[in-house]
């Protein structure tokens, strides 16, 4: 095991890369009641060639990728089974969905002409009651929420169940340069939105990218230093793709970076209890990440199953699967 405090402080971090947490990326947040949930935002992609252990041989990238409604038939380790879209003039979007699977990912996209800076505030309703709010920029990328079983059984929502989500703008704001505030703008009347229901694809089945000669360099993107130079990073390389990297440390509040060279999965767990699963279904170096404060009456759900102290030893373990090359984890108290 390797000790948080026996490691000195490492140089100042390069520009970090792409990132897909919700900290580093879109913000969202629950409106209804029920937990805190942990919301990922990941990119689309497709093959890996050969495995560094003996795994499924993954399907190969459908050319060019069908769309649906203008999303990617395969995102983010997901299948759009429901999509739809509507002028942005119409200010909102809705599909229905006979739910199959409650590891549900959320897609949405909005395209449209406006002052640099300019995002949509967006809304989203299942079955007519607000769940969580985000904002839509111009460009027309897909932004992603993946929500677990619990998300939808809180809800009353289960297998077989049809139900009905909505994509709804609420205005726009715009940051302005000059004040370094964000303020409200005029909201844009032409363009497109697009909301959609992707389904999980087990990941011998997903249409992977293809594997680029050169692998990009591996960059672990910083959320501050702990104040104090906390801030430490762990990483595998080719050989040892596939080994578990775990910690000791002193139970507290903490950001964990996370970013691979290869599509794989990073399972999160301290002291056995699982904590959150980084997926990257790309060769572009992707990352996502995690931050809690154990002081939070309404942190995750798993912190209330922690049963050391604060300043108490715990082991915090990242076990990947499937990655075939470099990867690795930043940890920086906060």
């Amino acid at each position: 095991m390797i000790d948080l405090g026996e490691i000195a402080p490492e140089e100042p971090p390069a520009p970090r890369a792409r990132v897909v947490r919700a900290w580093l990326a879109r913000h969202k947040r629950w409106v209804a009641a029920g937990s805190a949930l942990l919301l990922l935002a990941i990119s689309v992609y497709a093959v890996l060639p050969g495995l560094l252990r003996k795994e499924p041989t993954p399907q190969p990238s459908p050319a060019p990728m069908k769309r649906i409604e203008g999303f990617p038939e395969y995102a983010n380790g997901a299948r759009v089974v429901a999509a739809a879209s509507a002028p942005l003039a119409a200010a909102e979007a809705t599909t229905t969905w006979t739910v199959t699977d409650l590891g549900v990912t959320v897609f949405d996209r909005c395209e449209f002409l406006a002052p640099d800076g300019t995002q949509l505030k967006v809304r989203f309703m299942v079955r007519g009651d607000v769940w969580w709010e985000s904002s839509c920029g111009p460009d027309g990328g897909a932004g992603t929420s993946r929500y677990g079983a619990e998300a939808w059984t809180t809800h009353g929502i289960g297998i077989g169940d049809t139900v009905r989500i909505t994509m709804r703008i609420g205005g726009a704001t715009r940051f302005d340069a000059a004040t370094q505030k964000t303020v409200d703008a005029e909201t844009p009347n032409v363009g497109t939105i697009g909301v959609a229901i992707g389904v999980p694809v087990p990941f011998e089945e997903y249409p992977l990218p293809v594997r680029p000669s050169t692998l990009p360099a591996l960059q672990l993107p910083v959320n501050g230093d702990g104040g104090d130079g906390s801030s430490r990073s762990y990483l595998r390389g080719d050989t040892d793709a596939l080994e578990p990297i775990t910690v000791d440390l002193a139970w507290g509040s903490y950001d964990l970076s996370m970013s691979s060279a290869t599509p794989g999965a990073l399972h999160v767990t301290i002291d056995g209890v699982t904590v959150t699963d980084c997926e990257i279904w790309s060769y572009e170096g992707d990352s996502c990440g995690l931050g809690w404060t154990i002081a939070d009456r309404n942190g995750f759900d798993w912190q209330s199953q922690i049963t050391a102290r604060p300043g108490e030893t715990v082991h915090l373990t990242i076990t990947p699967t499937h990655v075939t090359g470099p990867w690795g984890v930043r940890i920086t108290r906060s």
